[in-house]
């Protein structure tokens, strides 16, 4: 019994010797495999950020042909949208143009009528005027006629007194 317990002692020292060595192993395969995983993991990133950035290339250029293309399809109706109000404006203006013709005409024709009107009238005046005058110079001429004689004598006797 002693010899089987010597012998459990010996193996159970072995055992754990193995143990020992196996744990040790497993350390030194674990890290192994943890430097080779990394390596890896490192690689594979390095090429997903190589393919990501190939991919956002080719995206972006993409892009730009897909807004050339677009650019050149929409530039026909802008253009058109464009000469349309162009057009649109000049027409507007043309009525503008011949509305404010229009107003400057019969601004024009009345302001004529006003001033013809003004003339007649101003014609009308000058005749009553001149009819008054000569009625009233005919009112006052023989008074006036007998003034210059009174006025005459008057002077032919100032004459005669002082000669």
């Amino acid at each position: 019994m002693v010899d089987a317990k010597e012998r459990s002692t010996q193996y159970l020292g072995e055992l754990k010797t193995m143990i020992e060595q196996n744990a040790d192993d497993v350390h030194n395969r674990g890290n192994t495999y943890i430097r080779k995983l990394k390596k890896r993991l490192n690689k594979d990133t390095e090429e997903i950020r190589n393919t990501v950035a190939t991919y956002l290339g080719e995206i972006q250029s993409r892009t730009s042909q897909n807004m050339d293309l677009v650019k050149e399809r929409v530039e026909p109706y802008v253009s058109q949208a464009h000469d349309t109000a162009a057009e649109r404006l000049g027409s507007f203006t043309d009525l503008l143009k011949n509305q404010a013709q229009d107003l400057s005409q019969q601004v024009s024709t009345q302001a004529e009528g006003m001033r013809e009107q003004l003339e007649a009238t101003a014609e009308d005046l000058r005749t009553t005027l001149e009819g008054k005058i000569d009625e009233l110079s005919s009112l006052i001429a023989p008074y006036a006629a007998k003034i210059r004689e009174q006025l005459q004598t008057i002077m032919d006797k100032v004459k005669e007194t002082n000669a």
